[in-house]
């Protein structure tokens, strides 16, 4: 195999296959969320249960963002749905989750059917 030929097979490797650390090493502050977010996954996977139930008994109790929590947790965040009007009067549905709407300051009517939790 000639020199050439070794070098583009040496270029076609992957930092991991060469030898080579591959970019740029991880910050102190990147580890430490790293490593903070794998602690508070091994918390919640192991009390989950009990998380739950106390969401629970705080929803029954009245506690609103309980439900709010348990509604999003268990059936995903509604989706609020917009219709405009083109120019041409043309109608346009747009599609937003409400998170993203309340972000954007989006203040059209949501459509009753589509909007709000199961728990309302």
């Amino acid at each position: 195999m000639s020199i050439v030929e070794q070098t583009v097979d040496q270029r076609s490797l992957t930092s991991a296959d060469n030898g080579k650390l591959g970019g740029r090493p991880k910050s102190e502050a990147t580890i430490r969320t790293q490593l903070a977010r794998a602690y508070i996954a091994q918390e919640v996977a192991a009390n989950l249960d009990k998380i739950v139930t106390k969401a629970v008994e705080q929803a029954v109790a009245g506690d609103t963002s309980a439900r709010t929590w348990l509604s999003e947790q268990s059936w995903g965040k509604p989706i609020q749905r917009n219709t405009l009007e083109d120019d041409e009067g043309n109608q346009i549905t747009i599609l937003v989750p409400t998170q993203l709407a309340q972000a954007f300051n989006i203040n059209a009517k949501p459509n009753p059917e589509t909007s709000g939790s199961p728990t309302e």
